[in-house]
């Protein structure tokens, strides 16, 4: 800028150095294109360090030397040996000498920032960067790169401010993509999707239907997002058949299972998150250690997964298939102990590592076997002894036995270590974690007049909900311990000879005395309450001024991203109630370990705990045991009933309800009472697992047909074992029908349990029964509102089955009921769509769209239909095969 006007002396050389920076420009352009011999730069790389040697010394311009750092560069991209005189440093000497001389020439700061982004020296290319872009904010090449190197340190909101001074008609693709990338990972969809399909718009792209995707799921539209992951791997496979260019896509295609994953998860389709998330681990299993990139996909991958196994783990207990939940325990131990190795190594330990090691141990408290013994890894036992066992060298795959008391306790110790790390990870004076400052809505000055900010602007609300949850978590882990061992007199001495810890912990090395684990209970289980009630005030003002900033903008402007900002504050909002209602629960149970009489005390929390979450039947079913015991016993059946209407499938609501009928029957046993509450429980599990066995054996007809020549290929000792399952089937499957038939006397409008009787009833044969069970399922369908089924894909595809299985049994008793026919056709938007939920609906439209007395034959559509049920059978018989093949190898 202060540059003073070139003498006729120093015309030559900058002339001179014109020509040269000409030649080459045209000289690769042509190269490029037909692939000349590099050689023909020669002559001018000659004339270029003859033109250094005379006269660079005598040119003091920073323009001048930008030409000379900017050719060396051309001649180092564009020459496989270029002389060391034109090196990397070479070029940042030229330019550095360019900044002295003109301070104010943002080119030189720009090719600085380049060299030292080559160079892999982010920060420094940020500060080089940064300086291009003050002395000239108007230009889209300096924003461009500004924001990019921000994006590198994470700074998201200082890269999208760059490109606030800059007109969107001088916007290059690689600005649109990196602009849309920065708004989807800051989530704002609205300015993310124009950004992103204005450089994106192949439909066959992969990347296009991955970002698409990832937006998707930002605005929690997890069916189409899953829909987008899926079409972006298929064509990453179709299109990259070849292993190497697979491994070049690695993160394409890993983002893409990792992202339908969550997908999935959020849809609750276990099954489905557990194999994508399953195929992501293999592609990264083996060679996570070569980079850190790859180190960070490992560890996201594993949380996944441990998180999918705990739920499952939760899930079982909750349900009482505790043989299936203490097998997603041990995977969930078995996947945190490969984790820890991982940790070990790179000698940091996140809290949620703790969280989650706590967590998964404190389930197996519903458990009552005081002589049931786990596996545990050896190195998760050895933080009993302090955490820097952790580091000691054992084997990664060693495992010890040890007993649920011991788990307990261990699963508190890894509770109190996530709660010590994430307190240390709030980054704020002690006293802002005090309940009363954060209660607190005013500044308060100190002695020496400084203010100090409130709590609402110094202390995330986020990281405290965080440490509220840990410590309802340990609450509750610190009540169970005592139960246990109250409830099974567990001494230490046993403890330790039931273990055989002797080798790996010091005798004596933890307390398990119950009155004093209860007072810890009490103690944390109150610090927790006090944290959510501030917790909850802080949100409830968060969502009032969103409310209030709302009813203030005209209804046009509201954008999914204000939409998607007050969805979050209400689900932490609906997070703290049930926080708060798993404490004021467990605080009562602390209450019932008393020696006194705390009747009223235990009655406040349970209904504490059940205005906080009203779909909570475990504290409904506390509640009513408790007014049972007062002698309420018409507010307990009233609350045991609420509780079945919300959740039948908690079997505890049946064990409380099966006492209860022997209360009010005058019943000295409540064996009866649990019979007749317990007949739906047996009755949807003996469903449950008959149907795998049954599709096994439907090769051959032999639930109906006794005669040996439905399996003529078969030798007579193979038929004799064949008829021998067949009796026990049909003995399984009549067992599980009178089970039903009494869940029905139960519950006579449950549509599920009329469905499964009827499909049992055709199974063995007994059409005409199994014709008025199917009817009946579709009349209490038919009660229903049926346009919200098509809200629901899962309850779509369940009356789907219903109104098929109904229709072809009319069909094969000889009558077919073509309402019901038109009934299914109209359930979809199209009526003659062939799209089917299962093999019965494929069935039944063939069925239909060929002989439906009212419309004319449609034989393309039912070939269709015949087409997919051929398709199932065949997949069928084939997944039959390789499973023969892989058990006899």
């Amino acid at each position: 800028m202060n540059e003073t006007i070139p003498n006729s002396i120093d015309l030559s050389p900058r002339f001179r150095i014109c020509l040269i920076w000409l030649k080459v420009s045209k000289l690769i352009s042509t190269k490029l294109m037909n692939d000349s011999d590099k050689t023909m730069l020669q002559p001018i790389v000659n004339e270029f360090l003859d033109l250094l040697k005379t006269n660079n010394l005598t040119i003091h311009s920073a323009r001048y030397q930008y030409l000379i750092g900017y050719v060396m560069k051309m001649f180092s991209q564009s020459i496989t040996n270029y002389p060391e005189t034109m090196g990397r440093d070479q070029q940042l000497n030229a330019f550095s000498l360019g900044v002295q001389l003109d301070k104010c020439y943002y080119a030189n700061y720009l090719q600085i920032g380049h060299i030292h982004r080559e160079m892999e020296s982010f920060k420094e290319a940020l500060t080089f960067y940064a300086e291009a872009y003050r002395l000239m904010p108007g230009s889209p090449v300096c924003a461009y790169y500004y924001s990019v190197a921000l994006c590198r340190q994470e700074e998201w909101e200082k890269a999208l401010d760059v490109y606030s001074f800059i007109d969107h008609i001088d916007f290059t693709k690689d600005m649109w993509l990196n602009y849309g990338l920065i708004n989807l990972r800051l989530g704002r969809i609205n300015d993310c999707l124009p950004a992103l399909q204005r450089v994106v718009l192949a439909k066959n792209d992969a990347l296009y239907w991955e970002i698409l995707g990832e937006a998707y799921l930002f605005r929690r539209s997890y069916e189409t997002a899953v829909k987008a992951f899926n079409r972006a791997l298929d064509l990453l496979f179709l299109n990259n058949n070849n292993l190497f260019f697979l491994l070049l896509l690695f993160g394409h295609v890993f983002n893409s299972y990792n992202k339908c994953g969550r997908a999935y998860r959020h849809m609750n389709d276990i099954y489905s998150s557990l194999c994508c998330f399953n195929n992501a681990l293999k592609m990264i299993e083996n060679n996570y250690m070569i980079d850190r990139l790859y180190r960070k996909f490992y560890v996201l991958i594993m949380k996944e997964l441990v998180e999918i196994h705990m739920f499952k783990c939760q899930s079982g207990m909750y349900q009482g298939f505790t043989g299936q939940a203490l097998n997603d325990l041990q995977h969930t131990l078995t996947l945190l102990n490969k984790l820890l190795n991982y940790f070990v190594g790179s000698k940091v330990v996140p809290f949620w590592f703790f969280r989650y090691t706590g967590d998964i141990l404190s389930l197996l408290s519903m458990i009552d076997d005081p002589e049931l013994l786990i596996d545990v890894p050896t190195r998760l036992v050895s933080l009993m002894n302090g955490a820097q066992c952790l580091t000691e060298s054992k084997e990664p795959t060693e495992t010890i036995k040890v007993n649920i008391v011991t788990c307990l306790h261990l699963g508190g110790i890894y509770l109190a270590c996530a709660l010590r790390t994430s307190i240390s990870s709030v980054r704020y004076p002690s006293h802002s974690l005090d309940p009363n400052v954060l209660s607190s809505n005013k500044n308060t000055e100190s002695s020496t007049n400084t203010t100090t900010t409130t709590a609402t602007t110094t202390t995330d609300p986020l990281k405290l909900l965080l440490i509220s949850s840990i410590l309802v978590s340990l609450g509750i882990n610190q009540l169970n311990q005592g139960y246990y061992i109250q409830r099974n007199n567990i001494s230490q001495e046993s403890l330790m000879t039931a273990n055989q810890l002797d080798h790996i912990i010091k005798p004596f090395n933890f307390i398990i005395i119950p009155n004093e684990l209860f007072y810890l209970s009490e103690s944390t289980l109150k610090n927790a309450l006090q944290l959510l009630e501030n917790l909850s005030n802080i949100y409830d003002e968060l969502l009032e001024e969103i409310i209030k900033e709302k009813s203030l903008l005209e209804p046009g402007t509201i954008t999914t991203d204000d939409e998607i900002e007050e969805q979050d504050i209400r689900d932490r909002i609906a997070l703290i109630k049930k926080l708060q209602s798993r404490a004021w629960a467990a605080l009562a149970g602390v209450y019932s370990t008393s020696d006194e009489n705390l009747d009223s005390e235990i009655t406040y929390c349970l209904c504490q705990a059940l205005l906080y979450n009203p779909d909570n039947t475990t504290v409904m079913v506390n509640l009513a045991m408790q007014q049972m015991k007062q002698g309420q016993t018409e507010l307990a059946v009233n609350l045991v009933e609420q509780a079945k209407a919300i959740d039948p499938d908690n079997f505890r609501v049946w064990l409380v309800s099966a006492q209860l009928t022997a209360v009010m029957s005058g019943t000295p046993s409540i064996g009866p009472g649990l019979l007749v509450n317990t007949e739906y429980q047996v009755a949807s599990q003996l469903t449950l697992h008959l149907m795998p066995i049954i599709i096994e054996y439907a090769g051959c007809n032999f639930l109906c047909d006794p005669s040996a020549s439905s399996c003529p290929s078969k030798s007579m000792s193979e038929l004799i074992q064949v008829f021998d399952k067949r009796a026990h089937l049909r003995l399984s499957i009549n067992v599980a029908i009178e089970c039903l038939n009494r869940a029905i006397a139960f519950q006579p409008n449950n549509i599920r349990l009329w469905h499964n009787r009827g499909i049992l009833l055709q199974l063995v044969g007994y059409s005409v029964p199994a014709k008025h069970c199917l009817q009946k399922a579709v009349m209490l369908l038919n009660k229903q509102n049926q346009l919200s089924y098509r809200d629901n894909p899962n309850e779509l595809a369940f009356f789907s089955l219903v109104l098929s299985h109904y229709f072809l049994i009319t069909y094969i008793c000889g009558s077919p009921d073509w309402k019901t026919a038109d009934q299914l056709l109209n359930l979809t938007k199209n009526p003659n769509s062939t799209f089917c939920h299962s093999l019965a609906e494929a069935c039944a439209k063939g069925i239909i769209f060929t002989m439906h007395p009212d419309n004319p034959p449609q034989e393309n559509l039912s070939l269709i239909c015949e087409t997919f049920v051929y398709y199932l059978f065949v997949c069928f018989q084939y997944s039959k095969m390789i499973f023969l093949v892989v058990s006899q190898t």
